[in-house]
């Protein structure tokens, strides 16, 4: 599996702009065979930023996303509305596990 998280930042004018088209870009991205979990949010404190997390079957997907119709869309758009990632980093894992907040820490305190 593949493990992606990213930050992108828009003019805070268009913060509205990205916003939509990061929607549009899940709802697309999520129908892919690939994709087991796409999820864009906007940061509260800081406006224009919007943060990615992303989980894919394998490379292969990933790379697909990267050339399907939909992504090609919203690149064009983060473009005209100046949109820039200042992270954006990926992880490989063989064995994923869930991880419940309150056991790590009562075993790791």
């Amino acid at each position: 599996m593949i493990v992606v998280l990213a930050e992108l930042t828009a003019p805070p004018a268009a913060s509205t702009q990205l916003s939509g088209a990061l929607t549009a870009l899940a709802g697309a991205t999520l129908t892919e065979s690939g994709c087991l979990r796409y999820k864009a949010s906007q940061d509260l404190a800081e406006p224009g930023q919007f943060h990615l997390n992303e989980v894919w079957r394998d490379e292969a997907a990933l790379a697909a996303h990267f050339r399907s119709g939909h992504m090609a869309s919203f690149l064009s758009i983060a473009r005209q509305i100046g949109v820039t990632s200042r992270f954006m980093q990926y992880f490989e894992t063989d064995s994923p596990r869930a991880l419940n907040p309150t056991e790590f820490v009562r075993q790791h305190s």
